[in-house]
């Protein structure tokens, strides 16, 4: 509407012609800052067609007036869109670097799991293979020893597993002494370098009276299928059957070996072998796992370097506590590793 005077104001938002005296603009809302002026009576407007008074004041409106100029009554009409700000360019130029993904967060890592207290070997000789090492590795931590052949790396895990024993020192999981324990009565599940070494003499008498001595010592048994492999340490605790065949499966379906289970390992690729012996850990559900660089008797470099990866992926999906030793840094586990302790001439020499 237009005052009949010719005194008119354009809108600041939307330019729209008001009336000089109008507070609000009818179509966008804008409303000015003014002194509000002395209220107009009916007698002073003149009525023209299509207009609406408004519900308040009286005041003559147009009829597609959304506010009224004088005491900004809000007719009952759609709000119009609100447009966001466009937000501010930066100045900085973008990046076109792709960047990897990392590796799922661990859960959170808890209290001392595991403990060596200045553990030493000595063999007979006088041949000191290790010399008062400590260290402790908490719960869901994983590990990683790194060393050279000859390092004493092997010692400590075999030590741990109670393999070997000790020449002086402790080693305590959960705060008990195991150093006198028998390796059948730990918690440790260790896979070593020769798991799958094939056993001597080729005769199934041989095989036969070998695979116990080599399921004790945490290798396989090319005697039993992979199934009774992974088996072997259940039955040994006594665990009943349903529980020990529900393990297996539940292992197997994690690890992809469903179909292997009814073969001997004599039947499997070195990195099916494999498979089954992290099969038997897993199922053993032990409080600590020790790999002692068992990947390193994988023939071929993209085997193995496949294998590692698939390696450090369950690693870190089943979130369990590990020590793991290699002798070179190897970047898949170094990628999931909590802590890394390089050990020379049976020393820490660094631990980081």
């Amino acid at each position: 509407m237009v005052d009949q005077t010719g005194n008119t104001k354009p809108c600041p938002d939307c330019g729209k012609e008001l009336e000089e005296k109008a507070k609000f603009c009818t179509d966008c809302g804008y409303k000015f800052a003014v002194v509000t002026p002395a209220a107009v009576s009916q007698d002073d407007t003149v009525r023209v067609a299509n207009t609406k008074p408004c519900p308040d004041c009286g005041k003559e409106l147009e009829d597609k007036a959304k506010f009224c100029t004088d005491c900004g009554y809000k007719f009952n009409q759609p709000s119009p869109p609100v447009t966001e700000p466009a937000a501010p360019v930066s100045s900085t130029p973008v990046s076109t670097e792709i960047i990897k993904p990392q590796p799922v967060p661990k859960a959170h890592i808890g209290d001392v799991k595991l403990e060596l207290k200045l553990v030493t070997k000595v063999y007979k000789g006088g041949v000191r293979a290790v010399s008062g090492v400590s260290f402790n590795v908490r719960d869901k931590e994983l590990v990683l020893l790194i060393g050279p052949s000859g390092s004493g790396k092997s010692t400590i895990l075999n030590m741990i597993a109670g393999y070997e024993d000790l020449t002086g020192g402790q080693i305590l999981i959960d705060g008990y002494e195991i150093s006198n324990v028998p390796a059948g009565n730990r918690t440790v599940a260790a896979i070593s370098q020769d798991y799958n070494s094939s056993p001597d003499g080729k005769s199934t008498l041989n095989d036969m009276m070998q695979s116990k001595s080599r399921l004790n010592q945490g290798k396989l048994s090319f005697h039993l299928t992979s199934y009774d492999n992974m088996a072997y340490d259940l039955q040994q605790k006594k665990v009943p059957k349903a529980e020990i065949d529900m393990r297996i499966k539940q292992a197997a379906k994690i690890l992809n070996i469903d179909a292997l289970l009814s073969h001997k390992p004599r039947a499997l690729s070195p990195s099916q072998q494999f498979l089954v012996a992290l099969g038997r850990s897993i199922v053993f559900n032990p409080k600590v796992f020790l790999f002692d660089d068992p990947l390193a008797g994988i023939d071929g470099d993209n085997t193995r370097t496949l294998m590692r990866d698939e390696l450090s992926g369950i690693l870190n999906r089943i979130n369990a506590t590990v020590i793991y030793a290699a002798s070179d840094h190897d970047e898949s586990i170094l990628a999931i590793a909590d802590r890394v302790i390089v050990i020379k001439d049976g020393e820490i020499e660094v631990e980081q």
